[in-house]
């Protein structure tokens, strides 16, 4: 539960174990989410902080060649996440479903362009995630005043001594259908 559904590492809710050899987690390691529910098996994201982690049995670290900037990797393996891809090669067992490193291994195939090329994609990747945020934030801050929008119209409203007027004078009103068991003729909201 460690990797946000961006693909973000969160270190807010860490468990402490004893330090136990060949499970280290370095900067640069691809941690992969390989038992979950199937809607979450595969979810990824790339270790970038300096500090001591380990990894669950839930996860799979994938340390790569000279030839694969980890981060490229990381995002292409969490794109397949998000396009259903490893929810429907996931192995379901009785309480949830996993993908093992051996088939993750030998049947997911990976585009490796030039590493220069895996490095300018990354670049653009996080360009667009940061405007993103952004944009997040920005909806966030204009939700927030809208919803204040309504109390701030009518205090108006009020302040000025507006003329009220019967919505009648303003507007057709009328009641929506009852749905009948027998009727089916026209789609109803």
């Amino acid at each position: 539960m460690n990797i946000s559904r961006n693909g973000a590492i969160g270190l807010s809710d860490l468990k402490y174990v004893e330090a136990k050899s060949g499970y280290d987690v370095k900067p640069g390691d691809v941690l992969f989410n390989n038992a979950n529910s199937p809607e979450l098996i595969g979810k990824s994201t790339v270790c970038s902080v300096e500090m001591p982690l380990a990894y669950s049995n839930h996860m799979t670290r994938i340390r790569t060649n000279e030839s694969v900037e980890p981060s490229f990797l990381a995002h292409q393996l969490h794109w397949l996440w998000m396009t259903g891809y490893f929810r429907h090669r996931c192995t379901n067992h009785v309480n949830q479903a996993s993908i093992s490193s051996g088939p993750l291994a030998d049947s997911v195939g990976v585009a490796v362009p030039p590493i220069g090329e895996q490095r300018h994609i990354v670049a653009e990747i996080e360009k667009q995630f940061t405007r993103l945020d952004e944009g997040l934030l920005q909806l966030s801050t204009a939700e927030a005043r809208t919803r204040r929008l309504p109390s701030v119209i009518i205090r108006k409203a009020f302040e000025r001594n507006l003329p009220l007027k019967p919505l009648n004078e303003l507007a057709v009103i009328r009641g929506g259908l009852t749905m009948h068991a027998d009727r089916r003729d026209i789609a109803l909201f």
